[in-house]
């Protein structure tokens, strides 16, 4: 009855060392073990879906994992930054946002003046005006978000232009308001 005794306290005290030692390596791999003892590979895996907020949440990917990295930054696509993330049961999701740049553009609005005078000698000036806005160009898509022009309108000023005695003037040079939309123009003096 003593050997007994003992011979149950040794086995008691084997499994107990091999069920510590298996419960480590499954709580450290994720493995599990059977009724008989021997250890299988893991059923359940990790989920990661990215989205993309900037396109009513729109997932770009969605891919089963072994186990989820220490950082996200492997996870967000390029020309990404990340917005946020939740874990609800074994799915990871990432939220993610389209990265921006900042832009300018410039136009110029030219008016071109020629003078023909009545010896037919030429003489040409030019007037412009240029506008200028700023915008953020959205490294995903392409586009870009304008802000308005600045200013919003100008203008070319008159220009008083020479009478000769005997010879009728054709054409003046007025001021004109000029906007961001508006195209170049050529405009021509001659005298008969």
């Amino acid at each position: 009855s003593e050997g007994q005794s003992s011979a149950s306290s040794s086995t008691s005290s084997t499994v107990s060392s091999v069920t510590s030692s298996t419960s480590s390596s499954t709580a450290s791999s994720g493995s599990s073990q059977t009724s008989s003892g021997s250890v299988v590979s893991p059923t359940v895996k990790f989920v990661v879906d990215v989205i993309d907020v900037d396109e009513n949440n729109k997932t770009l990917s969605l891919n089963e994992v072994d186990h989820l990295p220490a950082s996200y930054d492997s996870l967000i696509p390029t020309n990404y930054s990340l917005a946020g993330y939740s874990i609800k049961g074994q799915t990871l999701t990432i939220k993610v946002r389209h990265n921006v740049k900042s832009v300018t553009e410039n136009k110029t609005v030219t008016r071109k003046i020629i003078i023909i005078d009545p010896t037919g000698h030429r003489q040409t000036g030019q007037q412009s005006v240029t506008f200028g806005r700023a915008g953020l160009r959205d490294l995903v898509t392409g586009q870009i978000n304008w802000k308005p022009w600045d200013p919003s309108n100008k203008s070319f000023d008159a220009i008083n232009t020479p009478d000769f005695p005997g010879y009728t003037k054709h054409g003046s040079v007025d001021k004109v308001v000029v906007t961001p939309d508006s195209q170049d123009s050529t405009v021509t003096i001659t005298y008969t």
